[in-house]
């Protein structure tokens, strides 16, 4: 399965499957690509924080220790400053903040 997107990903995802890869799914919508992945359609890629324990996925690194700097992006959560001193926003904003600071960690 591949995501069906002209980006940087998709190129780098194309040029490692090679012309004669046996697709049987294609998406631009990672819950697509998850919900055939559970539907045991085939494997797929999938970003980490698309992927829950109760999925029952198991992940498959080739080197779990790669790191794939070009695909690295600055992530921005902005909000409308009517609503940011809001205690829901304020509390899914922080959130979002350990989320986000735990995995810049690992």
């Amino acid at each position: 399965m591949q995501i069906a997107v002209n980006t940087r990903f998709s190129r780098w995802f194309a040029e490692q499957i090679g012309e004669d890869a046996d697709i049987s799914f294609a998406s631009n919508d990672f819950a697509a690509v998850k919900q055939a992945v559970c539907e045991q359609i085939g494997i797929g890629i999938l970003p980490d924080f698309a992927v829950f324990p109760a999925d029952r996925l198991h992940p498959v690194s080739l080197n779990p220790d790669a790191q794939l700097p070009e695909f690295a992006a600055e992530l921005f959560l902005v909000m409308h400053e009517d609503v940011r001193r809001s205690p829901s926003v304020r509390a899914v904003a922080d959130y979002f903040a350990e989320v986000l600071e735990h995995m810049s960690a690992q």
